[in-house]
């Protein structure tokens, strides 16, 4: 029985030591990468990390006894020479759709395939609420467009940078915060629904393209006192709705 623990127990050890000192040399690889191309940097991590799991494996059966454990070393090596699409990096592709006079344009599943195909795993998709800048409330409709776009974009395996808006014109933005609250208070489930697709969210709600400028209401240079409070009010108001695990950029 004592033989038994000290043997399991000396397994564990081995295997926790053999993950420490794998971690201690990505660490020490990655230092060094400035000194070395990614192809050769990755090639060495892999045999230094195969050196050094083979050793420890070996001594594990000198320890343990050949005929008491069976440890296998094995290396999974990627193909370094292709590229390696990595999801919320690299280039979007810009898609936006406005809401009024029937102008709402979805997202289409052969675009997104042919992005995807190409190498692209994030969309910019913004939404220009342009018909409802007076305060209207958001329609079932709309935001059942927006749930099927976020479907389209899980099924592909793609990820979406938000961002919402009210207009592409001068001084034709919401027309006071309380409007923002309400629609960003209707928007609440649904970036909750949809957090798992999102990769992040823009600030957005402000301005021409909501870019935070060109707003009759809340200013476009040589801002009031009133015109900041009530920037600030929105900002608080999005980092209440967004979901904890999704980041808002300003």
């Amino acid at each position: 029985l004592v033989t038994g623990f000290l043997k399991c127990t000396l397994g564990a050890m081995l295997g926790l030591v053999t993950t420490m000192l794998t971690a201690l040399l990505e660490g020490a690889a990655l230092a060094s990468s400035e000194e070395c191309t990614a192809a050769t940097h990755g090639h060495s991590l892999i045999q230094t990390r195969h050196s050094v799991v083979s050793a420890l494996s070996t001594s594990a059966v000198e320890l343990l006894g050949a005929n008491d454990v069976d440890v296998t070393a094995k290396v999974f090596v990627a193909d370094i020479e292709s590229e390696l699409p990595n999801p919320e990096r690299g280039v979007y592709v810009h898609s936006e759709t406005k809401t009024g006079n029937n102008a709402w344009s979805a997202l289409q599943l052969s675009d997104l395939e042919s992005w995807y195909s190409l190498g692209v795993r994030l969309v910019f998709r913004l939404y220009y609420l342009d018909q409802y800048k007076d305060g209207e409330l958001l329609p079932g409709s709309l935001l059942a467009g927006m749930d099927g776009d976020m479907q389209l974009l899980q099924t592909v395996g793609m990820k979406a940078v938000i961002r919402v808006a009210y207009t592409d014109d001068f001084h034709e933005d919401a027309k006071n915060s309380t409007v923002v609250h309400r629609h960003l208070d209707q928007l609440m489930p649904w970036f909750e629904r949809h957090s798992h697709v999102i990769a992040v969210v823009q600030a957005g709600f402000i301005g021409k393209w909501g870019e935070w400028w060109g707003s009759d209401y809340f200013g476009t240079s040589n801002h009031t006192e009133f015109q900041m409070q009530e920037r600030f009010n929105v900002a608080a108001k999005l980092l209440q709705v967004i979901p904890p695990q999704l980041q808002v950029q300003m």
